[in-house]
């Protein structure tokens, strides 16, 4: 039986070995790394698109991606299965804004990554006037006058589908929901166009009144693309990729379809369109010149295995078994097919041995994969990133691809500086991984690396700020590591610092410092972080809450900075939380009991949106100056339940400095 299953019990302890990707628990066994670079080793194959001739280089790569133990094809649903639109029309209303009104001298936008770039939100405040709230809540548009504060009042409304979130750009407001773009106008709330996407939404920036969305289809046999359909006025047209168009990924798989899409945000006339192909789980990055879709491919554990037997392992086998592996290798069959083969002829090979023989191969083969495992985590996981430059126009050009190991956490895990795109990355299992920082080129190609960051721990935050990344880990404690890349060639970590918990998020406070947003053990925590001098970060304050949750710590756009006037708002637990972030000090200013999801400021005001109201409170008193109820799915079932908490008897509200 110990013969029998000798294969399985190799392909069971790969498995061990490699793990699963994926963040570790909030507080796993064991220590950190020490945070030294380490000279590159090699990512798994290449990366390249080759354009399409046709429909069979499609449906071959699906074979391809989607083949079983010895290639069977995918199936699906019929070709012409497009589904049908069911545009409705939002209901009007009578009253408009007044475009004269009293504007305020600074108000807030989405918080971004990249400035110029905005992104989909569930709140937004005109650009045009600064006086204008849009708010969706659920699927409900809400159109508000909000400034001034006296003036609130919810003046129009749309029903729309369960939203992912708004953009607002000259007269309209634009809601994205996972296949459907709605458009409406903002003096009366009707629907202006729509575009039903007939896929699913994934992300998008918009730059300049020009959206940029991606999308996602998945495979169906025989593959036919599915018509964007655009209406507006009661005209409806269509968009159909061409077969041609769709981009093939050579080195890593084609799951899906992406569409990338550039489209005008006032009409919704489609303006442009790439398409390609590539691993499901995607993320997206876009700086003002390019836009990245990194997608992430986990290596089959049965291939990892198959490389080892071929390299490393090779020597370990009898000849016999070299013989035949080498042979395994030539045939065009899967992987899985491959170490099924393998498997057999092992069996065979086996049970002619003796049992001090088979024992002794047994044991080498998993010392020997141990060690290839350990030596080349990152041959596991890589992520391959699709280039699309776009223009003011909303040309896109065609896609350039480079390929990174590992995963990436986020958006932040990526970075456009001086022509070059910095990517911060985790590979291999929670409990053998590393951290790095990887330079490409204005090709696309990689040209420098910093690997070996906190080695058995994952990036939890990154952020990149002109020559410097700042990259947080965790596993016990939080190490902050500071990395110059002013030569892209030669990244170098210049400092490190270890606190307790850890941060998810980062954002900078001036030029020398950056506030992080995470936990610890188990509460939320808000750390000041002194970046002045690389070579020695330090940890300045910090604040931990009596709260479990905030958005904030994995949605960046829940986080409100008031620089002005030094405040930071979060909505933490079921309340939202004022602090002053000043002289190195983070204090707290007000607790507010209400259940916010964001917050938004204008002048000397804090409008608190929940998921049914807009509250607005003044940032000097700290008192309730307006309520407007929101229209919303949440507003249908629960009611507001209002308690308010007077500041600690410490604390003066008074003295928050303008």
């Amino acid at each position: 039986m110990r013969r029998l299953l000798a294969m399985g019990a190799i392909l069971m302890a790969v498995m061990l070995m490699l793990g699963c990707p994926g963040a570790p628990p909030e507080t796993p066994p064991g220590n950190g790394g020490d945070g030294q670079v380490k000279e590159p080793s090699s990512v798994n194959g290449g990366f390249t698109f080759m354009q399409a001739s046709g429909e069979i280089d499609i449906q071959e790569a699906l074979d391809s991606a989607y083949k079983g133990y010895y290639g069977y094809s995918i199936g699906g649903r019929a070709a012409d299965a497009v589904p049908e639109a069911a545009p409705t029309t939002a209901e009007g209303w009578e009253e408009t804004v007044d475009s004269g009104a009293q504007a305020p001298s600074d108000y807030s936008t989405t918080n971004v990554q990249v400035v110029g770039v905005d992104e989909l939100d569930i709140v937004k405040v005109d650009s045009q006037t600064g006086t204008e709230l849009y708010v969706l809540s659920g699927d409900m548009l809400n159109f508000l006058n909000a400034y001034p504060p006296a003036d609130l009042e919810r003046y129009a409304e749309a029903e729309t589908e369960w939203g992912d979130g708004i953009y607002e750009y000259d007269d309209v407001v634009i809601a994205i929901s996972y296949d459907k773009i709605e458009a409406f106008n903002k003096d009366d709330g009707e629907r202006a166009w729509h575009i039903n996407l007939n896929s699913t939404y994934v992300d998008s920036r918009m730059v300049d009144g020009i959206i940029y969305l991606v999308l996602q289809e998945y495979p169906y046999a025989p593959y036919r693309p599915m018509p964007l359909e655009r209406c507006a006025g009661g005209v409806c047209s269509s968009l159909v990729i061409d077969y041609t168009s769709v981009y093939i990924p050579q080195g890593i798989s084609s799951e899906v379809f992406y569409d990338v899409i550039s489209l005008e945000a006032s009409t919704g006339e489609i303006m442009d369109s790439k398409a390609f192909m590539g691993p499901y789980s995607s993320t997206l990055y876009m700086s003002r010149q390019n836009l990245y879709v990194g997608m992430y491919q986990r290596e089959s554990e049965t291939k990892v295995l198959f490389e080892f037997l071929l390299t490393d392992g090779l020597g370990i086998l009898p000849q016999e078994l070299q013989d035949r592996l080498e042979y395994l290798d030539s045939l065009d069959i899967s992987d899985e097919a491959k170490t099924l083969e393998f498997s057999i002829a092992l069996e065979q090979w086996m049970s002619r041995a003796s049992d001090e023989e088979a024992a002794n191969l047994f044991n080498d083969l998993e010392d020997g994969l141990d060690v290839y495992i350990t030596a080349y985590p990152e041959k596991l996981e890589y992520t391959g990133i699709a280039r699309i430059a776009y223009e003011g126009t909303g040309a896109l050009s065609e896609p350039d691809t480079g390929i990174v190991p590992g995963r990436l956490l986020n958006q932040f895990a990526m970075d456009e500086y001086q022509n070059n795109l910095r990517v911060a990355v985790t590979y291999g299992s929670w409990s053998n991984s590393e951290n790095g920082v990887l330079v490409l080129d204005s090709n696309m190609n990689e040209v420098g690396r910093a690997v070996g960051l906190a080695e058995g721990e994952s990036v939890y935050a990154v952020r990149f700020i002109g020559r410097y990344g700042y990259v947080v880990t965790f596993r016990q404690i939080d190490p902050l590591f500071i990395i110059d890349l002013y030569d892209p060639y030669n990244p170098e970590v210049k400092g490190e610092l270890k606190v307790p918990g850890y941060s998810t998020y980062l954002h900078p406070i001036g030029a020398d410092q950056l506030l992080g947003i995470g936990k610890q053990d188990g509460n939320v925590k808000i750390s000041l972080f002194d970046i002045s001098d690389p070579t020695d970060p330090t940890e300045l304050d910090s604040f931990i809450m009596d709260e479990y949750w905030s958005e904030a710590i994995y949605n960046h756009h829940a986080f409100l900075h008031y620089e002005a006037k030094n405040l930071v708002v979060l909505p933490i637990g079921s309340s939202d939380y004022v602090f002053r972030v000043k002289d190195g000090q983070i204090s707290l200013r007000k607790i507010i009991r209400e259940d916010a999801v964001r917050n938004v400021y204008m002048d000397e005001y804090l409008y608190i949106i929940t998921n049914d109201e807009v509250v607005v409170y003044n940032f000097d008193t700290y008192d309730e100056v307006a309520r407007e109820d929101l229209e919303g799915y949440t507003s249908r079932w629960y009611g507001s339940d209002i308690v308010y908490e007077e500041l600690p008897p410490e604390t003066d509200a008074s003295s928050v400095e303008e």
